[in-house]
């Protein structure tokens, strides 16, 4: 009788020239098959690490405006989230047009804009106003950058709540610009790196932008003892810094802030180590 051998993944199988054979040789692939899929999926749920979710802040369902911790507080449409080294949580609250903050105890508070208030407002607290922010970023410092998506623009919230416009106006547009000469169309998600550059989805526009920050322009003047007075214009509630290095190269080395006065004229009083060499530039905090 004749006979044929067949290797099969590995095994060498002796069959004859029968219909069973066949049939017999396709049980084995299918065996083995199941078992080479079995081991894997073995492997795959013993390396698999299972997260498990809770309720944080807010309730299923329970659509609204309330601070308070846990469930017992209230979001409409909450849409992008950003979290702090610390642990807080920030909170694009899109229907109620706020920035809602986070503690890590699940402790909800409004950190910006007023429940229901749709505006374009700048300001601190409940006096700045938002539409339809939709994302928010935050950077290692805890300034927190928004994409408030129905004013087109870009908006930066300090630690302590005060809001300015970082780019863009209220009418979508395509430029590239600085400030507010910069136009978005929809801004829907914002991103900041290690190095304070910010990254938005203009989505609208079908594009990515990215953004940094510009040095203020800034007036020096000797102060006649080998020293220099630093000043720029700036706004009322804001703080700058000033920065100062060796090279325009860098890398820069920066002093305290400080808070801009009613007249928002801010001046910094320096004494260099080299008197004459270096450069400087104030930046907003």
């Amino acid at each position: 009788m004749n006979r044929k051998f067949h290797t099969v993944a590995g095994f060498l199988v002796r069959g004859a020239r029968k219909p069973g054979a066949m049939r017999l040789w396709r049980q084995v692939l299918w065996m083995l098959a199941c078992l080479a899929c079995g081991g894997r999926a073995a492997r795959a749920a013993a390396n698999y690490e299972p997260y498990a979710f809770t309720h944080f802040a807010g309730a299923v369902g329970g659509m609204g405006y309330t601070d308070g911790t846990g469930s017992a507080a209230r979001f409409s449409g909450p849409s992008g989230v950003a979290v702090h080294s610390s642990g807080h949580v920030y909170v694009a609250d899109l229907g109620n047009n706020v920035i809602r903050k986070i503690t890590p105890g699940g402790e909800v508070s409004t950190f910006a804009g007023q429940e229901g208030m749709e505006g374009s407002d700048d300001g601190t607290g409940s006096a700045a106003r938002f539409n339809s922010p939709a994302s928010v970023a935050v950077d290692a410092a805890g300034y927190i950058y928004v994409a408030d998506t129905g004013n087109h623009t870009i908006r930066k919230i300090t630690p302590g709540g005060v809001v300015t416009t970082l780019a863009g106006a209220r009418n979508a547009g395509t430029d590239d610009g600085t400030g507010s000469a910069a136009r978005f169309f929809g801004p829907y998600g914002v991103a900041v790196d290690s190095s304070g550059y910010v990254y938005v989805s203009d989505k609208h526009n079908h594009a990515i932008r990215k953004g940094w920050r510009v040095p203020l322009r800034a007036n020096i003047a000797e102060d006649g003892s080998g020293g220099f007075f630093v000043r720029v214009q700036g706004a009322v509630n804001l703080s700058y810094k000033l920065q100062r290095a060796q090279t325009l190269d860098g890398p820069w080395t920066t002093g305290a802030p400080q808070a801009a006065p009613a007249s928002g004229l801010v001046e910094f009083h320096d004494i260099p180590a080299q008197p004459d060499h270096g450069f400087y530039r104030v930046v907003q905090e």
